[in-house]
């Protein structure tokens, strides 16, 4: 190939392609548009080199392809390949030629020759071309003074003109030329052609390049510093801002010139240029000018370079942060107080730029960065004690006009005859640059304080002061600028200020006000729970917030000195962020001591609930007058962050805002009935106000007694009207709330009240049609023959939440008696696929309770019958882990039967069963609902399919009745030998011993040695024994024995008191256990032995009980449950019916009757009657809630668990307690939890219940992450738990908090 035409056609199309570089702004983009010349260039196939090279191409390939299209043809394989596999083949067979790589070769060669020939006589080739010759199109080239000032970042592309390389000697000629002994149009030439120089070259790694570097650094930073010519400063940031956006290896360079220009810049203070804060900033001055794009320039490397820094070495790192802070920490500082010396400083002019700081949010966003800072901040101190300084002088001095910046700057703009909110700016007041020097102090101190290493550059020692300055006082300081009324703002204005080059717009009062900035810092503390404790916590901080909260509570404090609204809102905003978080709470409840559930009148929860409930109810002293219902709203809130947990409900209860609220609500009930036609700014307010209070009222149902609290307000069916209406929609809680409604449905679905307002509005439907919907077409199918996709596991993930959902609103008995206590399954004469179930008994009909013998409709109109099926009794198994539950539907339904029946049907004439989901499913419902036992004495079948078929089907499936022997786990009979142990010696050697405290006392001492070391032989006669001893010790106590009646005692009386359906089988139930226990011999004698109890307890119970007049179906009838303590005792005493009824009329009078024996308190006369009609068991307000209270503290991950998964721990508790843990203990720890509870205190059971969660931590952890903790801790028994081996653990809760929860379950008159 010819060299001389090649050179030339290379020369042609650089020339050519000239204006494509020229619009690229790196290096990497000019390659691209090269590579893609022909797609952008029309004049393309017009060039020399392209037409050369085709016909090079030409020449050696064309012979190559005829030759094999020719073979082709004549071979007659015209059809054997496609149009693509031939050119494919021809291809594939050109470039493996001899001739093509020969080829290949030449012409890399030439145009390397050419390439070198054009490089190294490169003045002669293109220095002397004019933009005349340049070819047509190219666009002239600009005056670097004609750039606009966005050219002047690192976007902005200064004469990229070539990419040329350069010898050594040429770039050292230039850097002599750049000598400040030179004039001044040689080093613009020199600066000219430096920048048309490819900056690669300039700042290559070589180590002859960078010898020479410190040179080129010094004449550039000398040319910056040239204050007479601005065209040479502008050529110099050219060269640095081509570097910034060019250069990949190089920014440190370019950076630490710019740094060293602009610390030499400020650190000679000797040079006339320097400019005093007092005289302001006029941006027209020509210096200046240079600055400010300099630091534009500087800054947006400071913005840009984190996002890439990771991947040059730490030494890069280093030097750009040490340089930096040099920089920043030139100059003293004077605070507001502009003092005649007082320079104006890099972080002056910094904070123009950029006001918030972001840059230094960005280098401290990730530790890379960060952690290398914070040290050299350590070294360099002068930065931080300089902003330090400037917050603390700030807010000494209060100098600040009610609108700082808005009026300043109208004040400047008008002397130059340009006020208006569109015009430049080029001048600012000195107070204007302490302020932003404040506001950009401000920034980056608050970023510091959320690190764990910002927190160790404390305390800082300053100039003038003579303590050092703690985090506590630069908080204190900076809550000032929040609670000081003189540093608000009232009006609200925009400031656009235009420096020259540089477009600078700020919002001033909506976001740099002084009280808005301090606010957000504060609350930006609140969300780093790592540091915030260390920052906000303090007593010192919450005084000085809560300082205008007190003057507004004091009628002492004249009307003048209060603060405004915006401030109070201010505090609100701060206090509520802080109350949302675990360790925020506890300070704001307790103090910065942190004594647990103290009630200390001075704490700030106490200020801040007394400041809410006076302005509610318009109390505040009528010197002040009253506040906004904005203002009375964010208190509100604050407190709703206070009182939607237990601990905060506990420090507030005696307050009674909840009464407050509800009769506020009311009130503005009434108002927005009168304007609710109107379509008024008013009414809209009301309209507002009303929803407010009510989602108020709503949190306090997350706990169990804030839902009787709610329920006692009577507004409880407005409350789960908007709960329902904003359930649907799909709205969330609030904006620092963050698991939703579920965990508030599940408690107040565990009432019956709650259950009842919730079928009334739907909800419960709404839950039903979700679940059919999610296995089952729902009616948009429009094609039957085109169902959704089939799941392949029985419950897949979109049928999974549904029925988790059913499960959490079901969790308590009596909620589901109200919906299917006394109603019967719906008869269909004729089933069809767009039958929809809109209630609980219509979907338990269609795919639960379905007899395979008798209901073929019912499976042959459903889609997927074994997914839909399984489901159902995935449900019904859930709903039967209670025992009342499954009473109520076998009573009801014939559950049991319908099961039992279609398992039958399932078995060949003489042959094995037929094994599928269904059966496997069904054989797990029948032996949970035919054996009661804890985990060690019966045996639960496979729960799944899979499950069966790895472990070879070891249990039978059931097919009666009466489940197979391999389900019943053999229980030892008691031993002819008598194990004698320290309870039973202490009994029989007390046994003349006078029975009182001092007894009782020893009693539990022994008690607990014995479980702890000999649980096994603490059983039988012994716990009979200590059980009516205690009941006959503490029936003395007046403390004790708080329930006196008299009543009629008649045998006639109880015998006619007839037992439920219900009842009845739970006393079959109960006699099959003690049989399998060995604690009852004679069937039919215990039978009937324990009916006669249940009667004659329920008849002496009835004689207590109150009249309700209610629409629940659980207060219109006896206990409708089945009574699992009478029967516990009867089985502990062997089946005597003396005993066990001598035992329970006397245990009726004591306090721990309330809790341990679930029908004592139904409909009861010795409760409030407000508290009798409303169906909520002292079991779950007081005993359940205190578990919640104590989880909050002791169990922080079990408390969070349950409230991400939507269940909650009093309602599993509530269950537990309802049964006596029946099925999920065994009976030796059952009788242990039962003597435990009598003999220790009532609130042993809420220290078993919160030692049980503790035991079971791991799991429910495990299990809340599987989305399936309400079916784990329904279903499974609870296994591996000894109440001997937990002991010493509920003794520590008992010393820890019985001063708390004692008080809270006795006092039964106002829970």
């Amino acid at each position: 190939m010819d060299v001389e035409a090649l050179t030339s056609s290379i020369k042609q199309l650089v020339i050519s392609s000239g204006k494509f570089m020229q619009e690229s702004n790196t290096f990497e983009q000019a390659e691209e548009r090269i590579m893609h010349l022909e797609e952008n260039d029309d004049q393309f196939h017009k060039y020399e080199l392209v037409k050369l090279l085709k016909q090079e191409i030409e020449d050696c390939v064309g012979p190559i392809v005829d030759e094999e299209l020719s073979r082709c043809n004549e071979g007659g394989h015209e059809n054997s390949f496609d149009p693509d596999t031939l050119v494919s083949r021809i291809t594939d067979k050109v470039t493996k030629s001899h001739e093509f790589n020969e080829l290949h070769r030449d012409i890399t060669k030439a145009v390397h020759k050419s390439v070198e020939k054009l490089v190294h006589n490169f003045d002669e080739h293109f220095r002397g071309i004019s933009e005349d010759d340049s070819p047509p199109g190219t666009p002239k080239q600009r005056d670097p003074l004609q750039l606009s000032d966005e050219e002047s970042n690192l976007s902005g592309s200064y004469n990229h003109e070539g990419f040329l390389f350069v010898p050594l000697q040429q770039l050292q000629k230039y850097i002599e030329q750049l000598d400040k002994k030179n004039n001044i149009q040689t080093r613009r030439a020199a600066l000219k052609s430096l920048t048309h120089m490819s900056l690669n070259d300039v700042l290559a790694n070589d180590e002859s390049y960078q010898r020479v570097w410190p040179y080129l650094e010094r004449g550039i930073v000398d040319a910056l510093s040239e204050d007479e010519d601005q065209i040479l400063q502008k050529k110099a940031l050219s060269f640095i801002s081509r570097g910034f956006s060019s250069s990949q290896g190089n920014h440190r360079e370019l950076y630490g010139t710019l740094t060293a220009f602009l610390y030499e810049y400020f650190a000679d203070n000797t040079r006339q240029r320097v400019m005093k804060v007092k005289n302001g900033l006029d941006a027209t001055r020509q210096e200046l000018s240079t600055v400010l794009q300099a630091f534009r320039l500087m800054n947006d490397f400071q913005k840009h370079i984190p996002n890439y820094w990771v991947r040059y070495q730490t030494r890069f790192l280093n030097d750009v942060l040490e340089k930096t802070v040099m920089l920043v920490s030139v100059g003293g500082r004077g605070g507001m107080e502009i003092q005649p010396f007082l320079n104006v400083t890099p972080v002056h002019l910094l904070a123009l730029v950029d006001p918030i700081a972001e840059w230094f949010t960005r280098w401290t966003h990730g530790s890379y960065s960060r952690l290398p800072l914070f040290e050299v901040m350590k070294r360099q101190h002068g930065f931080l004690e300089s902003l330090v300084k400037s917050i603390l002088e700030f807010v000494e001095s209060r100098r600040v006009p009610f609108d700082l910046i808005s009026e300043a700057s109208e004040s400047v703009a008008s002397q130059r005859g340009t006020v208006g909110s569109h015009q430049q700016r080029f001048t600012y007041t000195g107070l204007e640059l302490e302020y932003f020097y404040f506001v950009h102090a401000i920034n980056i101190v608050g970023r510091i304080l959320i690190y764990k290493q910002g927190l160790e550059l404390f305390p800082v020692k300053i100039e003038g002061y003579k303590d050092e300055i703690t985090i506590t006082k630069l908080i204190c300081a900076i809550c000032e600028l929040v609670t000081n009324p003189a540093g608000h703002a009232s009006n609200f204005r925009s400031l656009t200020a235009y420096f020259g080059f540089l477009k600078l717009k700020l919002v001033v009062s909506g976001g740099f006000e002084p009280s808005i900035v301090a606010t957000e810092i504060l609350k930006k503390l609140c969300y780093s729970e790592c540091t915030y404790k260390v920052c906000l916590c303090k007593d010192d901080v919450t005084n000085t917030m809560l300082m205008p909260i007190a003057h507004w509570l004091d009628s002492s404090i004249p009307e003048g000195s209060l603060a405004g609204e915006a401030t109070l809102r201010n505090i609100a905003d701060i206090l509520s962020v802080m109350a949302s978080k675990s360790v925020g709470r506890r300070h704001l409840l307790y103090g910065e001591r942190g004594d647990t559930f103290s009630r200390s009148r001075s704490s700030a929860a106490h200020c801040l609930t007394d400041f809410c409930k006076k302005a509610l109810k318009n109390a505040l002293p009528a010197a002040h007058g009253q506040v906004s219902r904005l203002v009375s709203g964010s208190y509100l809130f604050l407190c709703r962050q206070l009182y939607n947990n237990g601990e905060g409900l506990q420090a507030i209860y005696g307050y009674d805002l909840h009464t407050v609220l509800s009769e506020t609500w009311r009130e503005a009930s009434k108002a927005l009935n009168g304007v609710r036609e109107k379509q008024s700014a008013a009414s809209k307010e009301i309209i507002s106000w009303e929803e407010e209070l009510k989602d108020n009222l709503l949190s306090y149902a997350t706990t169990p007694k804030g839902v009787l609290l709610m329920q006692q307000s009577t507004a409880m069916y407005a409350c789960i009207e908007h709960l329902c209406k904003r359930h649907r929609n799909k709205i969330q809680v609030s904006s620092l709330e963050k698991f939703g409604y579920g965990s508030v449905i599940t408690q107040i679905a565990g009432t019956a009240c709650g259950m009842l307002e919730f079928e009334k509005q739907g909800l419960v439907n709404l839950l039903c049609q979700e679940a059919w919907d999610s296995i089952e077409p729902g009616e948009d199918l429009e094609i039957p023959f085109q169902p959704k996709v089939w799941a392949v596991d029985a419950i897949d993930k979109s049928a999974h939440k549904p029925l988790v959902n059913l499960i959490h609103i079901l969790s308590n008995f009596t909620s589901v008696f109200e919906l299917l206590g006394g109603e019967k399954l719906p008869v269909n004469p004729q089933y069809t696929f767009r039958d929809r179930p809109s209630s609980l008994i219509e979907l338990l009909d269609r795919i639960a309770i379905i007899n395979t013998n008798k209901d073929e409709d019912k499976m042959h109109f459903l889609f997927n019958v074994e997914q839909s099926h399984v489901f159902g009794l995935r449900l019904l198994n859930a709903l039967t882990a209670c025992l009342d539950t499954l009473l109520l539907l076998d009573s009801q339904f014939k559950v049991l039967d319908t099961l039992i029946s279609s398992q039958t049907t399932d078995e060949n004439a003489g042959g094995p069963l037929i094994i599928d989901a269904i059966s496997v499913e069904r054989s797990h419902i029948l032996a949970r609902a035919l054996i009661i036992g804890g985990p060690s004495e019966r045996v639960l079948p496979s729960h799944s399919l899979n499950d069966a078929h790895s472990g070879g089907l070891e249990l039978p499936l059931i097919t009666s009745a009466t489940p197979q022997k391999e389900y019943l786990l053999n229980i030892a009979s008691k031993s002819s030998m008598k194990q004698e142990t320290e309870l039973s010696r202490f009994l029989v050697e007390s046994k003349s011993t006078k029975l009182d405290a001092a007894w009782l006392e020893k009693c539990k001492t022994v008690f607990c040695k014995t479980i702890e070391n000999k649980p096994d032989a603490t059983k039988g006669n012994t716990l009979q024994d200590v059980l009516e001893r205690t009941v006959a010790v503490k029936s003395t106590i007046s403390a004790e024995a708080i329930f006196t009646a008299s009543v009629s005692d008649s045998e006639s009386g109880f015998k006619s008191f007839k037992l439920t359906t219900l009842q009845e089988l739970g006393v079959k139930k109960a006699i099959q256990y003690g049989v399998h226990l060995k604690q009852l011999a004679s069937t039919s004698e215990s039978q009937e032995n324990l009916t006669k109890l249940l009667r004659h307890a329920g008849f002496f119970l009835k004689q207590q009980q109150r009249q309700v007049g209610s629409n629940l179906r659980s207060l219109n009838h006896i206990y409708v449950g089945f009574d699992w303590f009478a029967a516990t005792i009867f089985l502990m005493m062997r089946g005597s019916y003396d005993r066990s009824w001598k035992f329970l009329q006397s245990f009726s009078n004591l306090a721990s009757s309330a809790y341990l024996w679930m029908a004592r308190m139904h409909r009861s006369i010795h409760l409030p009657a407000s508290l009798a009609s409303s169906s909520i068991s002292p079991i779950l307000f007081s005993s359940c809630h205190c578990v919640e209270l104590l989880l909050q503290v002791e169990l922080p991950l079990v408390y969070h668990a349950f409230r991400m998964s939507g269940f909650t721990a009093a309602q599993i508790c509530q269950l537990w307690i309802r049964q006596c843990f029946w099925n999920y203990l065994d009976w030796s720890e059952i009788c242990h939890y039962v003597t435990m509870c009598m003999l220790l205190g009532i609130d042993y059971q809420v220290y078993m219940c919160v030692a049980i969660l503790r035991h079971l931590q791991n799991d429910i952890l495990h299990h809340q992450q599987q989305q399936d903790l309400v079916i784990f801790l329904r279903e499974q028994p609870i296994t591996g738990f000894k109440v001997g081996k937990h002991l010493e653990y509920m003794q520590k809760l008992e010393a820890k908090y019985r001063k708390t929860v004692l008080p809270d379950m006795l006092h039964l008159s106002k829970p």
